[in-house]
Protein backbone atom coordinates (compact mmCIF):
# COMPACT_ATOMS: atom_id res chain seq x y z
CA UNK A 1 0.00 0.00 0.00
CA UNK A 2 2.79 2.30 0.59
CA UNK A 3 4.45 2.13 -2.77
CA UNK A 4 1.37 2.48 -4.39
CA UNK A 5 0.61 5.76 -2.33
CA UNK A 6 4.53 6.78 -3.11
CA UNK A 7 3.63 6.05 -7.07
CA UNK A 8 0.47 8.57 -6.86
CA UNK A 9 1.86 11.30 -4.98
CA UNK A 10 5.24 11.00 -7.85
CA UNK A 11 2.59 11.28 -10.67
CA UNK A 12 0.59 13.58 -10.04
CA UNK A 13 4.05 16.16 -9.69
CA UNK A 14 5.30 14.58 -12.77
CA UNK A 15 3.12 13.22 -14.82
CA UNK A 16 4.53 11.40 -18.07
CA UNK A 17 2.67 12.89 -21.51
CA UNK A 18 1.33 10.42 -24.30
CA UNK A 19 2.54 11.76 -27.56
CA UNK A 20 1.06 9.25 -29.92
CA UNK A 21 0.04 5.80 -31.23
CA UNK A 22 0.49 4.46 -33.66
CA UNK A 23 0.15 0.94 -35.30
CA UNK A 24 3.12 -0.96 -36.92
CA UNK A 25 3.05 -0.57 -40.43
CA UNK A 26 3.79 -4.09 -40.38
CA UNK A 27 3.11 -7.72 -39.31
CA UNK A 28 5.73 -8.19 -36.79
CA UNK A 29 7.09 -11.73 -36.16
CA UNK A 30 8.94 -12.10 -32.82
CA UNK A 31 9.93 -9.35 -30.72
CA UNK A 32 9.56 -5.61 -32.30
CA UNK A 33 13.03 -4.00 -31.72
CA UNK A 34 13.22 0.28 -31.11
CA UNK A 35 16.26 2.36 -31.49
CA UNK A 36 16.33 6.42 -32.30
CA UNK A 37 18.91 8.33 -34.82
CA UNK A 38 21.87 9.91 -33.46
CA UNK A 39 19.69 12.83 -33.52
CA UNK A 40 16.77 11.66 -32.10
CA UNK A 41 14.46 12.95 -34.86
CA UNK A 42 13.58 9.46 -36.08
CA UNK A 43 12.14 6.26 -34.87
CA UNK A 44 13.45 3.09 -36.07
CA UNK A 45 11.33 -0.03 -35.67
CA UNK A 46 12.36 -3.69 -36.56
CA UNK A 47 10.45 -6.54 -37.48
CA UNK A 48 9.87 -9.51 -40.25
CA UNK A 49 13.31 -8.12 -42.21
CA UNK A 50 12.30 -4.33 -42.49
CA UNK A 51 13.13 -1.46 -40.73
CA UNK A 52 10.36 1.64 -40.17
CA UNK A 53 11.04 5.18 -39.84
CA UNK A 54 8.81 7.20 -37.76
CA UNK A 55 9.29 10.99 -37.43
CA UNK A 56 9.65 12.35 -34.09
CA UNK A 57 8.40 15.78 -34.94
CA UNK A 58 4.83 14.37 -35.79
CA UNK A 59 5.14 10.62 -35.27
CA UNK A 60 3.59 9.42 -38.93
CA UNK A 61 5.70 6.63 -40.73
CA UNK A 62 7.41 8.31 -43.33
CA UNK A 63 9.52 5.33 -45.30
CA UNK A 64 10.40 1.83 -44.97
CA UNK A 65 13.72 0.61 -45.86
CA UNK A 66 13.90 -3.93 -46.51
CA UNK A 67 16.48 -6.17 -46.19
CA UNK A 68 19.15 -7.26 -48.82
CA UNK A 69 18.89 -11.21 -47.81
CA UNK A 70 15.57 -11.67 -48.03
CA UNK A 71 12.47 -11.77 -45.06
CA UNK A 72 13.41 -12.33 -41.51
CA UNK A 73 11.07 -14.37 -39.70
CA UNK A 74 12.35 -13.74 -36.05
CA UNK A 75 14.49 -10.36 -35.29
CA UNK A 76 16.59 -10.98 -32.42
CA UNK A 77 17.92 -7.04 -32.26
CA UNK A 78 18.57 -4.01 -34.08
CA UNK A 79 21.24 -1.81 -32.82
CA UNK A 80 22.70 1.38 -34.53
CA UNK A 81 26.55 2.66 -34.42
CA UNK A 82 27.48 5.69 -36.64
CA UNK A 83 25.25 5.90 -39.46
CA UNK A 84 24.96 1.78 -39.28
CA UNK A 85 21.77 0.26 -38.66
CA UNK A 86 22.15 -3.53 -37.31
CA UNK A 87 19.67 -6.21 -37.56
CA UNK A 88 19.97 -9.34 -35.95
CA UNK A 89 18.61 -12.08 -37.94
CA UNK A 90 18.61 -15.84 -38.33
CA UNK A 91 22.48 -16.77 -39.24
CA UNK A 92 23.26 -13.18 -40.31
CA UNK A 93 23.15 -9.26 -39.36
CA UNK A 94 21.21 -7.31 -42.32
CA UNK A 95 23.10 -3.81 -42.74
CA UNK A 96 21.22 -1.12 -42.97
CA UNK A 97 22.95 3.11 -44.02
CA UNK A 98 20.49 5.84 -42.17
CA UNK A 99 23.51 8.79 -43.69
CA UNK A 100 20.19 9.96 -44.52
CA UNK A 101 18.28 9.28 -41.56
CA UNK A 102 14.49 9.38 -43.14
CA UNK A 103 15.10 7.20 -45.49
CA UNK A 104 17.71 4.40 -44.25
CA UNK A 105 19.11 2.15 -47.50
CA UNK A 106 19.68 -1.70 -47.58
CA UNK A 107 23.91 -2.05 -46.94
CA UNK A 108 24.49 -5.89 -47.57
CA UNK A 109 24.60 -8.31 -45.38
CA UNK A 110 27.07 -10.43 -43.34
CA UNK A 111 27.17 -14.27 -42.06
CA UNK A 112 27.81 -14.92 -38.35
CA UNK A 113 30.82 -17.09 -37.89
CA UNK A 114 28.40 -19.70 -37.09
CA UNK A 115 25.09 -21.23 -35.54
CA UNK A 116 22.09 -18.70 -34.67
CA UNK A 117 21.91 -15.25 -34.22
CA UNK A 118 20.15 -14.79 -30.51
CA UNK A 119 21.09 -11.32 -28.91
CA UNK A 120 23.82 -8.61 -29.94
CA UNK A 121 25.12 -5.31 -28.39
CA UNK A 122 27.74 -2.64 -29.99
CA UNK A 123 30.61 -1.60 -27.56
CA UNK A 124 30.39 1.80 -29.48
CA UNK A 125 33.90 3.19 -27.12
CA UNK A 126 35.62 0.11 -29.80
CA UNK A 127 33.51 -0.28 -32.48
CA UNK A 128 33.30 -4.27 -32.33
CA UNK A 129 29.51 -5.93 -32.34
CA UNK A 130 29.16 -8.94 -29.97
CA UNK A 131 26.96 -11.64 -31.08
CA UNK A 132 26.17 -14.20 -28.46
CA UNK A 133 25.16 -17.08 -30.95
CA UNK A 134 23.68 -21.00 -30.93
CA UNK A 135 24.82 -23.68 -32.86
CA UNK A 136 26.01 -27.29 -30.64
CA UNK A 137 27.14 -24.96 -28.31
CA UNK A 138 26.68 -21.25 -27.48
CA UNK A 139 29.30 -18.70 -28.30
CA UNK A 140 30.12 -15.05 -27.95
CA UNK A 141 31.30 -13.73 -31.39
CA UNK A 142 32.82 -10.57 -31.74
CA UNK A 143 33.67 -8.77 -35.13
CA UNK A 144 34.67 -4.76 -35.79
CA UNK A 145 32.48 -2.12 -37.20
CA UNK A 146 35.32 0.20 -38.44
CA UNK A 147 37.31 0.05 -41.73
CA UNK A 148 35.45 -0.87 -44.94
CA UNK A 149 32.21 -0.02 -45.18
CA UNK A 150 30.91 -2.70 -47.49
CA UNK A 151 29.09 -5.59 -45.68
CA UNK A 152 29.28 -7.65 -48.21
CA UNK A 153 30.91 -11.39 -48.51
CA UNK A 154 31.01 -13.70 -45.38
CA UNK A 155 31.88 -12.87 -41.50
CA UNK A 156 35.45 -14.22 -41.81
CA UNK A 157 36.98 -10.67 -42.53
CA UNK A 158 35.37 -8.98 -39.71
CA UNK A 159 35.26 -11.74 -37.05
CA UNK A 160 38.08 -10.44 -34.16
CA UNK A 161 37.27 -13.18 -31.51
CA UNK A 162 34.58 -16.18 -30.44
CA UNK A 163 34.47 -17.23 -26.69
CA UNK A 164 32.96 -20.59 -26.24
CA UNK A 165 30.23 -20.75 -22.61
CA UNK A 166 28.54 -23.35 -20.96
CA UNK A 167 25.29 -22.16 -19.60
CA UNK A 168 23.13 -23.98 -17.69
CA UNK A 169 20.86 -26.78 -19.20
CA UNK A 170 17.71 -24.55 -17.67
CA UNK A 171 17.92 -21.75 -19.74
CA UNK A 172 15.43 -20.62 -22.24
CA UNK A 173 16.28 -18.47 -25.37
CA UNK A 174 14.17 -15.69 -24.56
CA UNK A 175 15.60 -15.42 -21.21
CA UNK A 176 19.60 -14.66 -22.88
CA UNK A 177 20.88 -10.74 -23.37
CA UNK A 178 24.34 -9.64 -23.86
CA UNK A 179 25.09 -5.84 -23.00
CA UNK A 180 27.83 -3.93 -23.00
CA UNK A 181 29.20 -0.04 -21.96
CA UNK A 182 32.49 0.58 -21.86
CA UNK A 183 35.00 -2.53 -20.54
CA UNK A 184 32.09 -4.57 -18.72
CA UNK A 185 29.94 -7.37 -20.68
CA UNK A 186 26.73 -9.05 -18.81
CA UNK A 187 25.74 -12.56 -20.34
CA UNK A 188 22.37 -13.12 -18.56
CA UNK A 189 19.81 -15.99 -18.43
CA UNK A 190 16.91 -16.95 -15.89
CA UNK A 191 19.51 -17.89 -13.42
CA UNK A 192 22.74 -17.10 -13.88
CA UNK A 193 24.59 -14.16 -15.14
CA UNK A 194 27.88 -13.74 -16.69
CA UNK A 195 30.17 -10.51 -15.83
CA UNK A 196 32.85 -10.09 -18.44
CA UNK A 197 35.88 -7.52 -18.00
CA UNK A 198 36.91 -6.59 -21.28
CA UNK A 199 39.75 -4.48 -19.92
CA UNK A 200 42.34 -6.91 -18.51
CA UNK A 201 40.62 -10.68 -18.25
CA UNK A 202 38.56 -13.29 -20.01
CA UNK A 203 37.59 -14.95 -17.26
CA UNK A 204 33.90 -14.06 -16.18
CA UNK A 205 32.83 -13.49 -12.72
CA UNK A 206 29.74 -15.66 -11.77
CA UNK A 207 26.75 -14.01 -10.48
CA UNK A 208 23.65 -16.38 -9.56
CA UNK A 209 20.02 -14.69 -9.46
CA UNK A 210 16.93 -15.19 -11.03
CA UNK A 211 17.87 -12.42 -13.20
CA UNK A 212 14.80 -11.88 -16.13
CA UNK A 213 16.61 -8.50 -17.70
CA UNK A 214 19.12 -6.59 -17.31
CA UNK A 215 20.29 -3.06 -18.57
CA UNK A 216 23.76 -1.22 -17.89
CA UNK A 217 25.49 2.20 -17.95
CA UNK A 218 28.48 3.33 -17.28
CA UNK A 219 28.82 2.76 -13.39
CA UNK A 220 25.24 1.53 -13.22
CA UNK A 221 23.39 -2.08 -13.78
CA UNK A 222 20.05 -2.36 -13.04
CA UNK A 223 18.55 -6.44 -12.73
CA UNK A 224 14.62 -6.79 -13.11
CA UNK A 225 14.35 -10.68 -11.50
CA UNK A 226 11.84 -12.95 -12.87
CA UNK A 227 7.95 -11.73 -11.14
CA UNK A 228 6.57 -13.03 -8.52
CA UNK A 229 2.45 -12.66 -7.33
CA UNK A 230 1.83 -9.74 -9.75
CA UNK A 231 5.27 -7.31 -8.74
CA UNK A 232 8.72 -7.36 -9.66
CA UNK A 233 12.31 -6.46 -7.53
CA UNK A 234 14.37 -4.09 -9.40
CA UNK A 235 17.90 -3.88 -8.27
CA UNK A 236 20.34 -1.68 -9.06
CA UNK A 237 24.32 -2.18 -8.93
CA UNK A 238 27.78 -0.38 -8.83
CA UNK A 239 30.01 -2.14 -11.69
CA UNK A 240 30.88 -4.39 -9.37
CA UNK A 241 27.56 -5.78 -9.48
CA UNK A 242 27.70 -4.42 -5.57
CA UNK A 243 23.80 -3.66 -4.94
CA UNK A 244 23.39 -0.34 -3.72
CA UNK A 245 19.34 -0.17 -3.89
CA UNK A 246 15.86 -2.41 -4.39
CA UNK A 247 12.45 -1.32 -6.12
CA UNK A 248 9.40 -3.62 -6.17
CA UNK A 249 7.78 -2.37 -9.56
CA UNK A 250 3.53 -2.81 -9.13
CA UNK A 251 3.67 -5.40 -11.76
CA UNK A 252 5.10 -7.95 -14.18
CA UNK A 253 7.99 -6.59 -16.26
CA UNK A 254 8.79 -7.14 -19.90
CA UNK A 255 11.75 -4.99 -20.81
CA UNK A 256 14.06 -2.31 -18.66
CA UNK A 257 16.48 0.05 -19.88
CA UNK A 258 18.75 2.51 -18.35
CA UNK A 259 19.51 5.73 -20.35
CA UNK A 260 21.81 8.65 -17.68
CA UNK A 261 20.60 7.33 -14.67
CA UNK A 262 16.86 7.21 -15.07
CA UNK A 263 15.69 3.70 -15.06
CA UNK A 264 12.78 2.76 -17.49
CA UNK A 265 10.20 -0.59 -17.33
CA UNK A 266 7.63 -1.58 -19.06
CA UNK A 267 4.85 -4.10 -18.47
CA UNK A 268 2.56 -6.24 -20.10
CA UNK A 269 -0.81 -4.44 -20.27
CA UNK A 270 0.77 -1.39 -21.30
CA UNK A 271 2.61 0.08 -17.66
CA UNK A 272 5.78 1.99 -17.78
CA UNK A 273 7.46 2.81 -14.91
CA UNK A 274 10.56 5.13 -13.95
CA UNK A 275 12.86 5.82 -11.77
CA UNK A 276 15.40 8.39 -11.03
CA UNK A 277 18.50 6.95 -9.18
CA UNK A 278 19.92 10.02 -8.11
CA UNK A 279 16.60 11.25 -6.52
CA UNK A 280 14.88 7.95 -6.00
CA UNK A 281 11.55 9.94 -7.61
CA UNK A 282 9.75 7.35 -9.06
CA UNK A 283 6.91 8.03 -12.06
CA UNK A 284 4.04 5.18 -12.96
CA UNK A 285 2.02 5.80 -16.45
CA UNK A 286 -0.55 3.05 -17.95
CA UNK A 287 -1.06 3.16 -21.81
CA UNK A 288 -4.43 1.88 -21.61
CA UNK A 289 -5.95 0.13 -24.24
CA UNK A 290 -4.85 -3.25 -25.73
CA UNK A 291 -1.21 -2.61 -26.09
CA UNK A 292 0.73 -5.23 -24.69
CA UNK A 293 4.42 -3.89 -24.52
CA UNK A 294 7.26 -5.99 -25.36
CA UNK A 295 9.89 -3.86 -25.84
CA UNK A 296 11.34 -0.12 -25.24
CA UNK A 297 13.84 2.38 -26.78
CA UNK A 298 14.54 4.92 -24.54
CA UNK A 299 16.20 8.87 -25.17
CA UNK A 300 15.70 10.59 -22.17
CA UNK A 301 18.65 13.11 -22.99
CA UNK A 302 15.54 14.16 -25.43
CA UNK A 303 12.57 12.86 -23.79
CA UNK A 304 11.38 10.36 -25.62
CA UNK A 305 10.73 6.94 -24.49
CA UNK A 306 9.62 4.20 -27.24
CA UNK A 307 7.56 1.49 -26.07
CA UNK A 308 6.83 -1.09 -28.87
CA UNK A 309 3.76 -3.77 -28.99
CA UNK A 310 3.34 -6.39 -31.72
CA UNK A 311 1.40 -4.36 -33.59
CA UNK A 312 1.39 -0.34 -31.83
CA UNK A 313 4.32 1.60 -31.33
CA UNK A 314 3.45 4.08 -27.81
CA UNK A 315 5.00 7.22 -27.83
CA UNK A 316 5.80 9.05 -24.33
CA UNK A 317 7.65 12.09 -23.05
CA UNK A 318 8.82 12.56 -19.62
CA UNK A 319 6.61 15.25 -18.02
CA UNK A 320 4.66 16.39 -20.94
CA UNK A 321 7.97 18.46 -21.67
CA UNK A 322 10.53 17.22 -24.37
CA UNK A 323 14.49 18.01 -23.84
CA UNK A 324 15.30 19.85 -27.18
CA UNK A 325 17.76 22.31 -28.76
CA UNK A 326 15.71 24.81 -31.14
CA UNK A 327 16.97 27.11 -33.90
CA UNK A 328 14.74 29.61 -35.35
CA UNK A 329 12.13 27.41 -34.18
CA UNK A 330 13.78 23.78 -35.72
CA UNK A 331 14.92 21.51 -33.77
CA UNK A 332 18.97 21.09 -33.84
CA UNK A 333 20.87 18.15 -35.49
CA UNK A 334 23.69 16.41 -34.46
CA UNK A 335 26.84 18.49 -34.67
CA UNK A 336 29.59 15.03 -33.90
CA UNK A 337 30.23 14.82 -37.17
CA UNK A 338 31.73 18.80 -37.50
CA UNK A 339 33.75 18.80 -34.15
CA UNK A 340 37.37 18.17 -33.22
CA UNK A 341 38.82 17.76 -30.22
CA UNK A 342 36.03 17.46 -28.00
CA UNK A 343 37.05 17.63 -24.09
CA UNK A 344 36.91 14.53 -22.25
CA UNK A 345 34.16 16.07 -20.63
CA UNK A 346 32.31 16.28 -22.75
CA UNK A 347 32.60 13.39 -24.71
CA UNK A 348 29.34 11.17 -25.28
CA UNK A 349 27.32 13.85 -24.53
CA UNK A 350 24.42 15.18 -26.70
CA UNK A 351 25.57 17.98 -29.29
CA UNK A 352 23.41 20.44 -31.85
CA UNK A 353 24.19 22.52 -34.43
CA UNK A 354 21.37 24.38 -36.46
CA UNK A 355 20.12 22.66 -39.74
CA UNK A 356 21.21 25.26 -41.81
CA UNK A 357 24.50 25.71 -40.39
CA UNK A 358 25.72 29.68 -39.96
CA UNK A 359 22.54 31.61 -38.21
CA UNK A 360 21.77 35.43 -39.44
CA UNK A 361 21.56 38.39 -37.01
CA UNK A 362 18.08 37.88 -34.87
CA UNK A 363 18.08 34.37 -34.96
CA UNK A 364 16.71 32.57 -32.16
CA UNK A 365 18.30 29.55 -29.90
CA UNK A 366 16.04 27.98 -27.28
CA UNK A 367 16.99 25.27 -24.83
CA UNK A 368 13.81 23.45 -23.00
CA UNK A 369 14.74 20.97 -20.50
CA UNK A 370 12.23 18.05 -19.99
CA UNK A 371 14.31 15.88 -17.55
CA UNK A 372 13.17 15.32 -14.11
CA UNK A 373 16.46 15.94 -12.56
CA UNK A 374 17.44 18.82 -14.39
CA UNK A 375 19.95 19.82 -17.34
CA UNK A 376 23.61 20.83 -17.79
CA UNK A 377 24.20 23.15 -20.92
CA UNK A 378 27.39 24.28 -23.02
CA UNK A 379 27.23 26.28 -25.43
CA UNK A 380 30.12 26.80 -27.64
CA UNK A 381 30.63 29.43 -30.28
CA UNK A 382 33.58 30.76 -33.04
CA UNK A 383 36.36 32.48 -30.94
CA UNK A 384 39.17 34.11 -32.54
CA UNK A 385 39.72 37.36 -31.76
CA UNK A 386 39.36 39.98 -33.39
CA UNK A 387 38.11 38.08 -36.60
CA UNK A 388 35.04 36.57 -34.54
CA UNK A 389 34.27 39.65 -33.41
CA UNK A 390 31.64 40.03 -35.80
CA UNK A 391 30.81 36.39 -36.39
CA UNK A 392 30.01 35.29 -32.86
CA UNK A 393 26.57 36.25 -32.91
CA UNK A 394 27.29 39.09 -29.98
CA UNK A 395 26.17 35.94 -27.72
CA UNK A 396 29.78 36.10 -25.28
CA UNK A 397 28.33 39.41 -24.01
CA UNK A 398 24.72 38.13 -24.05
CA UNK A 399 25.62 35.20 -22.20
CA UNK A 400 27.24 36.91 -19.51
CA UNK A 401 24.77 39.31 -19.04
CA UNK A 402 22.03 36.87 -18.89
CA UNK A 403 24.07 34.31 -16.13
CA UNK A 404 25.61 32.05 -17.94
CA UNK A 405 29.46 31.19 -16.72
CA UNK A 406 32.96 30.74 -19.24
CA UNK A 407 33.82 27.70 -18.99
CA UNK A 408 37.22 25.72 -19.72
CA UNK A 409 35.58 22.78 -22.04
CA UNK A 410 35.52 23.65 -25.35
CA UNK A 411 35.69 21.87 -28.84
CA UNK A 412 37.11 22.93 -32.25
CA UNK A 413 34.45 23.20 -35.47
CA UNK A 414 35.62 22.24 -38.44
CA UNK A 415 34.96 24.99 -41.40
CA UNK A 416 35.06 23.49 -44.90
CA UNK A 417 35.46 26.95 -46.29
CA UNK A 418 39.14 27.21 -44.66
CA UNK A 419 39.78 23.58 -44.28
CA UNK A 420 40.72 24.40 -40.38
CA UNK A 421 39.30 23.49 -37.14
CA UNK A 422 38.47 26.78 -35.97
CA UNK A 423 38.10 27.42 -32.13
CA UNK A 424 35.64 28.34 -29.57
CA UNK A 425 34.52 29.48 -26.47
CA UNK A 426 31.86 27.75 -23.76
CA UNK A 427 29.18 29.12 -21.75
CA UNK A 428 27.62 26.76 -19.09
CA UNK A 429 24.31 26.74 -17.68
CA UNK A 430 22.11 24.97 -15.64
CA UNK A 431 18.21 24.29 -16.16
CA UNK A 432 15.32 22.78 -13.98
CA UNK A 433 12.99 20.02 -15.43
CA UNK A 434 10.19 22.21 -17.53
CA UNK A 435 12.71 24.93 -17.87
CA UNK A 436 13.60 27.27 -20.57
CA UNK A 437 16.35 29.51 -21.97
CA UNK A 438 15.74 31.42 -25.08
CA UNK A 439 18.56 33.13 -26.67
CA UNK A 440 18.98 35.70 -29.83
CA UNK A 441 21.77 36.80 -31.97
CA UNK A 442 22.80 39.95 -32.32
CA UNK A 443 25.23 39.20 -35.12
CA UNK A 444 25.81 36.68 -37.88
CA UNK A 445 26.98 33.47 -36.11
CA UNK A 446 29.73 31.25 -37.83
CA UNK A 447 29.54 28.61 -35.72
CA UNK A 448 27.56 27.98 -32.96
CA UNK A 449 27.21 24.14 -31.03
CA UNK A 450 24.69 23.37 -27.83
CA UNK A 451 25.53 20.20 -25.42
CA UNK A 452 22.77 19.13 -23.75
CA UNK A 453 22.75 16.97 -20.55
CA UNK A 454 19.62 15.58 -18.96
CA UNK A 455 21.08 16.04 -15.94
CA UNK A 456 22.89 17.99 -12.92
CA UNK A 457 26.65 17.37 -13.98
CA UNK A 458 29.47 18.84 -11.65
CA UNK A 459 31.75 21.43 -12.40
CA UNK A 460 34.21 18.89 -13.23
CA UNK A 461 32.72 18.10 -16.46
CA UNK A 462 33.32 21.10 -17.56
CA UNK A 463 35.44 22.69 -15.50
CA UNK A 464 35.41 27.42 -14.28
CA UNK A 465 38.69 28.71 -15.83
CA UNK A 466 41.33 28.98 -13.06
CA UNK A 467 43.02 32.51 -12.62
CA UNK A 468 46.57 31.46 -13.50
CA UNK A 469 44.17 30.03 -17.23
CA UNK A 470 42.90 33.85 -17.16
CA UNK A 471 46.08 35.65 -16.71
CA UNK A 472 48.86 33.86 -19.02
CA UNK A 473 49.60 35.44 -21.66
CA UNK A 474 47.81 34.03 -25.16
CA UNK A 475 50.59 32.67 -28.04
CA UNK A 476 50.12 33.45 -31.34
CA UNK A 477 47.15 31.81 -32.47
CA UNK A 478 47.41 30.18 -35.74
CA UNK A 479 43.47 30.62 -36.41
CA UNK A 480 44.63 34.41 -37.30
CA UNK A 481 45.39 33.00 -40.85
CA UNK A 482 42.29 31.52 -41.28
CA UNK A 483 39.71 33.58 -40.44
CA UNK A 484 36.08 32.51 -40.55
CA UNK A 485 34.18 34.01 -43.31
CA UNK A 486 30.24 33.68 -43.89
Amino acid sequence: MAIVSMLALAVAALPVHEVARRSMPMVVIGFPEAVLSADSLFFYVAGNGRVEVMRASDQQWVNTAAASGGACADVRGLKRFNQWLFLLCGDGVEVFDSSIPAAPMSAGRFALKAGTGVAMDIDHTRGHLWVLAEDMNFELQQYSLTGSNVWTGTSTTRLLDAINLRLPPSHMLSDLAVHIDGDMLLLTTASLTQRWDLSNTVQPQFVPGNHKYVALEGSLVVFSKVPSSGVTDVTVHTSDLTQVSSHTVPFEVVDIAVVRGVVVAAGAGGKVWFMDEASGLTVQHDVGGQVDIVKLSVSVAMGWVVAASMDEVVILSIAGVVTEVTFNGMRGVDAGSKLTGVPSGLAGIDVFKPSTGHLSAGSDIEVTCGSMVGCSVVLSVYHCPPCSAKLNGGLPTALMAAGWTPRSCAPRYHDQDTNFDQPMVSFFKSLNQGESVTLQTTLPTHSLVVFLADTQLPDQWCPVPTSTQKTLPMPPNPCLSKCATL
